[in-house]
């Protein structure tokens, strides 16, 4: 997970770093980032850069600047992840809440809440999202947006249906595991395909992208049964 907080306090900051890192911990996400801002405009000029931050946590009020702002300035950017203001001034709720705020957590009294939004964001991402290793940086992909995974010599390529492309080390049985969802299916030792984006099925899977995917031929006819079921 990657999180984002953004506070003149630097005592705040060292606090919540400590606090969410320890439950991350205990959740089983030994990878987070935890990354800090003292004021809106570099974050908001990194999120526009293209950083993606699983969720960011905002002071709603700082030395020259109001959290709200900086949440609106993100939304102009084109940011539409999680929000959670975590401060000392329990006035603005509504406004936090009309901009799309996932909670919000007056300071002194607000790991609960915390805790919980960001137990939340973690299941979403578990269920609907994974996560690896590309080029020494982590990366994740929404469900939706894998067309098929073909493994090659140990090594598995993702195709995106963007056309993008990316490699990581790892068995295909591994990320079989990870996507533990109806729609994908294996066809092959070699595939693992997104039975939502397949054009048409013949003695292979033809995909949106006019990519092939190979069916294996022992057990051909249960797959295929496997894919009519699914589309019907």
């Amino acid at each position: 997970m990657r999180i984002a907080i953004c506070d003149d306090c630097q005592l705040d900051i060292d606090l919540f770093k400590d606090r969410i890192s320890g439950f991350l911990r205990s959740k089983g996400d030994y990878r987070y980032e935890i990354s800090e801002y003292s004021a809106g405009y570099p974050l908001v000029e990194d999120v526009k850069e293209g950083k993606w931050y699983d969720v960011i946590v905002l002071d709603m009020v700082l030395e020259r600047e109001n959290g709200l702002e900086i949440a609106n300035r993100l939304r102009d950017v084109g940011y539409n992840g999680n929000i959670i203001f975590w401060t000392g001034d329990n006035n603005y709720l509504q406004e936090a809440f009309d901009i799309g705020a996932m909670q919000y957590a007056v300071k002194g009294r607000e790991y609960g809440r915390i805790y919980q939004a960001i137990d939340e964001v973690l299941s979403q991402m578990r269920d609907e999202t994974l996560t690896f290793k590309f080029h020494g940086q982590i990366n994740r992909l929404k469900y939706g947006e894998i067309e098929y995974i073909e493994s090659r010599a140990r090594v598995c390529h993702i195709f995106a249906t963007d056309n993008r492309c990316f490699v990581t080390t790892c068995k295909l049985n591994d990320l079989e595991e990870k996507l533990s969802d109806k729609r994908f299916l294996r066809c092959h030792q070699s595939y693992l395909v997104n039975m939502d984006h397949i054009q048409s099925a013949g003695d292979n899977f033809i995909m949106d992208s006019g990519d092939v995917v190979r069916i294996r031929q022992n057990g051909a006819k249960e797959i295929k049964e496997m894919y009519e079921k699914y589309i019907s």
